[in-house]
């Protein structure tokens, strides 16, 4: 069997795969918001990668993908509101001087 076959007729079942989990993931985070539920959409992402790779050695390592991509969310959700409120602290549109 040909594996470009095989690959090319994955990667669109696997693109959506990806892009469900993805959204049914933040869906679950504006349940709960912040790093916890933005680990939610990551780790299911990282499974959704893996499942989606017909690769056995990655489906075994499922689990770490999962961590990882949830710690990578948490991280990157952590960041986003530290500046979200320091835009709430600028003195931009004070016009009086």
């Amino acid at each position: 069997m040909d594996s470009t076959k095989s690959t090319s007729r994955s990667t669109p079942a696997g693109i959506v795969l990806c892009a469900l989990a993805m959204s049914v993931g933040w869906g679950f985070r504006g349940d709960y918001g912040h790093e916890a539920g933005a680990m939610v959409p990551g780790a299911l992402l990282g499974l959704s990668i893996c499942l989606a790779s017909d690769r056995p050695d990655w489906w075994h390592r499922s689990s770490i993908m999962a961590m990882c991509g949830a710690i990578g969310w948490a991280f990157g959700g952590q960041m986003s509101y530290g500046r979200i409120t320091g835009y709430t602290a600028i003195n931009f549109f004070n016009c009086s001087g």
